[in-house]
């Protein structure tokens, strides 16, 4: 009894680095291969997988560079997710430490979306056409 409860604190422990390790290998997918940009973008359908903001969605050059770009926050932020996991793990009590790393990987998640979104509109004018004064 006592190995099985040994076993299944450590197997928790490994389960949560998988949202770090995904978060990586999802931004170096989306860096070397984003998503196609949809053939109607005002029709989504079942489309699911992608960057989907309204500012994204302009054109396939606004498309193009929104997915690389959270692919480059994702492989950064899915780093930092790791590190502050591990040591979450031994400083944080067990009954909280769950909890504060799925908080901490929402978060993550949700941050790139702040700058992404402002340099789109600096780069791309309302059109979704990059601006030529740049």
């Amino acid at each position: 009894s006592q190995i099985c409860f040994e076993a299944e604190r450590i197997v928790k422990k490994m389960l949560l680095l998988l949202i770090p390790v995904l978060m990586i290998i999802w931004g170096f997918w989306w860096i070397y291969k984003p998503p196609k940009y949809p053939k109607n973008p005002d029709n989504l359908g079942n489309f699911f997988i992608g960057y989907r903001t309204q500012w994204a969605l302009k054109s396939p050059d606004t498309w193009l560079y929104s997915h690389v770009r959270y692919g480059r926050w994702m492989v950064g932020l899915g780093l930092v997710s790791l590190v502050l996991t591990v040591v979450f793990v031994f400083v944080l009590p067990a009954n909280i430490v769950e909890r504060a790393i799925l908080a901490m990987d929402v978060i993550m998640l949700i941050i790139p979306y702040i700058p992404i979104e402002k340099d789109l509109r600096y780069y791309y004018d309302k059109n979704g056409d990059r601006r030529e004064n740049l």
